[in-house]
């Protein structure tokens, strides 16, 4: 904790005086995507916090970002953080993505056609909005002990009280740890 504590410090200051877009040139491999992103959110009684993790390869970290998204519902929140990455995707120019999260409701919304709950219908529907200025992006489900990184990122953020958004540039050993244990071979396999 001590670790995320130090690194959040850090890039908390330098990411003030930084250019928020970062190089649109990512390809990962062969696979011909821009970005592999996760993401994640946590509520508790005092509000909540979104985490992203992109990576430009299935186990090269690039940045994690968090950032607090008030007082909402726990799937409001998970449904926020795709938002999130969708807005960043387009932000820098990708084309290509590929979004893991571990609400089935939330992933299962945005790839359907029918309606989305009311509680998130208004964000799913911002969420299809932005992916029309995407060529290609893909929303995958995968269950929470694979976003590892995503939701330690958001249990930390809230133990910190992160009340703006954080970018962690200088990866910290908690997030890279995690990075690493989180595997999306099974998704790319051709």
């Amino acid at each position: 904790m001590e670790d995320f504590k130090m690194a959040l410090k850090k890039d908390s200051q330098t990411s003030k005086n930084r250019n928020n877009k970062q190089s649109n040139s990512l390809k990962i491999g062969t696979i011909g995507l821009d970005a592999i992103i996760t993401c994640d959110a946590l509520v508790d009684d005092n509000g909540s916090c979104i985490a992203v993790i992109i990576r430009d390869g299935p186990q090269h970290f690039i940045q994690a970002t968090i950032k607090s998204c008030g007082i909402v519902l726990p799937v409001e929140a998970k449904a926020i953080a795709c938002l999130e990455v969708v807005k960043r995707a387009v932000f820098n120019g990708w084309h290509r993505v590929v979004i893991f999260g571990d609400c089935k409701v939330v992933m299962d919304s945005i790839n359907s056609d029918e309606a989305a709950p009311w509680s998130i219908a208004h964000v799913i529907n911002r969420i299809k909005d932005c992916c029309c200025s995407l060529l290609e992006v893909k929303f995958v489900f995968f269950s929470r002990q694979f976003n590892v990184s995503a939701y330690l990122s958001c249990r930390s953020g809230r133990q910190c009280k992160v009340k703006e958004e954080v970018t962690l540039s200088s990866i910290s050993k908690f997030v890279l740890g995690s990075c690493k244990q989180e595997d999306f071979s099974p998704w790319f396999l051709t």
